[in-house]
């Protein structure tokens, strides 16, 4: 017996967790995607309509409406593999993406108000834990760089938390 193992309960413990230790190395070996790992898996289907409500804006000497006035309401999402379009209709539609853990990103410039808004906005999708049901959650922050003008010296930045429920079974 070797001599750092003094007793047979010691040497079975050793056994077993090296053992444990060998089916978790090769249950996380290559899966296909280049590298070992846990297999990648694909980003969830979160096509669809969603209502969204923004929390408390700041920035832009309190003009909240460079955001509220057109992200709160309705929101439709469409897209499937990772690839997705944000579209709060009358025009402001974004190009963005989700990843295999529910993490989304959108960007995209457009014109309000006669103004150039550089809007950006990351979050997380998760299964809403409060529903009874399946539907999506989406919460966020969204960044807006306002340029009301031709001067770059006086853009402002407006921010704000953001939450989109799924509408399901209407």
């Amino acid at each position: 017996m070797n001599p750092l193992i003094r007793t047979p309960v010691t040497a079975s413990l050793l056994l077993a967790a090296s053992l444990l230790f060998t089916g978790a190395l090769a249950a996380c070996g290559d899966n296909g995607s280049g590298g070992g790992g846990l297999p990648v898996g694909e980003p969830p289907d979160v096509a669809g309509d969603y209502q969204v409500t923004l929390g408390g804006t700041t920035g832009c000497e309190g003009a909240s409406g460079w955001i509220n006035d057109w992200a709160t309401g309705p929101l439709g999402i469409d897209g499937t593999n990772g690839s997705l379009t944000f579209d709060f209709y009358d025009g402001m539609v974004f190009d963005g993406s989700v990843d295999s853990l529910g993490r989304y990103q959108f960007t995209g410039t457009v014109t309000y108000n006669k103004a150039q808004l550089d809007v950006s906005n990351e979050g997380q999708f998760e299964i809403d834990p409060d529903f009874d049901g399946e539907r999506w959650l989406l919460t966020g922050d969204f960044s807006v760089v306002v340029d009301d003008d031709e001067f770059t010296g006086n853009n402002c930045t407006i921010t704000g938390p953001v939450q989109a429920i799924e509408l399901v079974g209407f």
